[in-house]
């Protein structure tokens, strides 16, 4: 790292996707012309993140490259997502500038570089507008028919803790449905993944494993609220569906390493989802990765956001 090299514009920019989504990129430019990127892309927390960059962004312009790597090592990252999120893009596009200002991949310069190719899924539920069975058919045809052999998606829409069991097999109905038009469009040899966004109430899991079982799928992700007074509780949802040969995956929204922690000690997942936007970019991914894997997991980067994001996570 040329130490010497000044960060001479640290900047913020937005892209409206649709009326649901906006992305948020970090860019920090070197005299020499070299840039950086990162992604703050926070769903209805665009304006906070705005706020952070209008006080920390102009405290970067000046600072030499060694200047910025004391400063984000002196900082720790906050418990708090908006701040997180930040924090992670900054450190995300400092990582970038330094790769490019030494002309390798950001893989190399991590020290990971072990596949030429790696597996990815499709979550195809923030593209699929159109919520109705019909959507859902044209929208899984479209990323089938981009070569996808694993897919991911949140088919129980009307579910939510606080609903009656009455409403709750009700909304389940909906939800199994979705699925049903997704395995019949994927086939049977394809993965396919449920999220379920923290919406089940635990007392009816046991009905929710009972209906997935025939459609055969790979992983369920985040079934109820993933609370450290709840590990021993997941830890016994992981034990029934691994019974039925399914997976079970989370933590997408912890930060710090002592966040992951207690669910990693009781074995609550099979597969363990970091996401670069919050753990504090790309080397923080690659600690967490190595620490999920002492624990017997896997690790598998989320990311619901962006390209930056998408691109950092690949790395």
């Amino acid at each position: 790292m040329d130490s010497n090299e000044i960060i001479s514009a640290a900047d913020i920019f937005s892209a409206r996707i649709n009326e649901n989504t906006i992305w948020i990129f970090i860019n920090l430019k070197l005299t020499n012309g070299i840039e950086g990127w990162g992604e703050a892309t926070l769903n209805k927390k665009e304006k906070i993140i705005y706020e952070l960059a209008k006080i920390k962004l102009p405290k970067l312009v000046g600072l030499s490259l060694n200047e910025l790597s004391l400063k984000l090592k002196a900082e720790s990252i906050s418990d708090n997502l908006p701040n997180a999120a930040f924090y992670s893009a900054i450190n995300a596009a400092f990582i970038d500038l330094i790769a490019k200002n030494q002309k390798i991949s950001l893989a190399n310069h991590i020290g990971v570089l072990k596949n030429s190719e790696i597996d990815l899924y499709a979550n195809f539920n923030r593209r699929t507008r159109d919520r109705s069975l019909k959507g859902i058919k044209k929208s899984v045809e479209f990323v089938r028919d981009h070569g996808f052999n694993a897919y991911k998606f949140a088919p129980f829409d009307e579910i939510f803790p606080s609903q009656s069991k009455l409403d709750f097999h009700k909304s389940l109905t909906a939800g199994l449905e979705r699925i049903d038009v997704i395995k019949n469009e994927i086939g049977k040899e394809a993965k396919l993944m449920i999220d379920c966004h923290w919406r089940f109430q635990e007392h009816l899991i046991d009905i929710l494993i009972q209906e997935l079982i025939h459609f055969d799928i790979y992983w369920l992700e985040c079934p109820i609220l993933e609370n450290v007074n709840l590990t021993k509780n997941i830890k016994i949802i992981r034990n029934k569906v691994n019974k039925k040969g399914i997976k079970l995956a989370g933590l997408e929204t912890c930060i710090k390493k002592t966040d992951f922690e207690p669910f990693l000690k009781d074995g609550c997942y099979d597969v363990v989802m970091p996401d670069v936007k919050y753990v504090g970019g790309p080397i923080k991914m690659v600690e967490l990765a190595n620490y999920i894997k002492k624990y017997g997991s896997e690790f598998s980067p989320h990311n619901p956001s962006g390209p930056i994001c998408h691109a950092h996570s690949l790395q």
